[in-house]
């Protein structure tokens, strides 16, 4: 039988990767936009690569959280039976 819409776990997952994709362009338009901070009122200190870092290590975390997430809905259908290796 066809489904007429997405499964909860197909769901899921795109949920994850509009979230990535949002947090991605975000923290590439405050970096830039720190860049561009940093060059224009303190050139001779650079102080971007922290928050550089920090950004990156914080997506890092995200990405782990929705992969756990992510992995978690694509696992098969389990069988209700106690013996995985009984006939059905």
């Amino acid at each position: 039988m066809p489904r007429s819409s997405p499964s909860r776990g197909f769901l899921a997952r795109e949920q994850h990767r509009v979230l990535l994709t949002i947090h991605a362009l975000v923290m590439i338009s405050g970096l830039l936009a720190c860049a561009l901070l940093n060059r224009r009122l303190s050139p001779d200190r650079l102080w971007v690569q922290w928050v550089a870092l920090a950004w990156g290590a914080l997506f890092v975390v995200h990405l782990w959280i929705f992969s756990r997430g992510t992995l978690a809905t694509m696992g098969g259908r389990r069988q209700s039976s106690r013996w995985p290796s009984s006939p059905p």
